[in-house]
């Protein structure tokens, strides 16, 4: 199965959404099974996901209760198929800090192909938080319409 890492600051908003929404959409995406998702930050430190996360993940039926900010490793990003940051800032560190795997280390929004960040709703009321949730659950989409191609096409120069 092939790793998808996502990373943000602190792993306990953005990072972990996306790992979540992903994992979720996938599986009724002809992408079951083929894809995992992890989820990282850059100055983890083991905390639960944030209120505000988990309450707009709630919406969507996802529960995040299990949640556990971790620290991004190098054995992870080794691992994975692609390491999608939440900002490019955040990509630009990773890159900095594990310069052999810089090929597979942007942000989320580059990936996909737009250039729009997804901000950090830390701290912020419910609606920056649906708001975010929001953002990344367009992502996601994108992102699985990407991979779902990006397979399609793989099969198709194997013959």
């Amino acid at each position: 199965m092939k790793k998808i890492l996502f990373v943000c600051t602190g792993n306990t908003c953005r990072s972990p959404m996306a790992q979540y929404l992903f994992n979720k959409k996938s599986a009724t995406a002809d992408l079951q099974g083929q894809y995992e998702a992890y989820s990282a930050g850059i100055f983890a430190e083991g905390e639960p996901a944030s209120y505000g996360a988990s309450k707009a993940m709630e919406k969507r039926q996802i529960n995040m209760q299990a949640h556990r900010a971790k620290p991004v490793k190098e054995e992870e990003i080794k691992e994975a198929v692609a390491v999608l940051c939440m900002t490019a800032a955040h990509a630009a560190v990773l890159r900095n800090r594990y310069p052999a795997y810089k090929t597979k280390i942007q942000s989320l929004a580059s990936y996909i192909g737009t250039g729009k960040d997804i901000a950090d709703p830390f701290g912020g009321n419910a609606e920056m938080y649906e708001k975010t949730a929001q953002q990344i659950e367009t992502y996601i989409e994108k992102l699985i319409e990407k991979l779902k191609g990006s397979q399609y096409n793989e099969n198709s120069h194997r013959q």
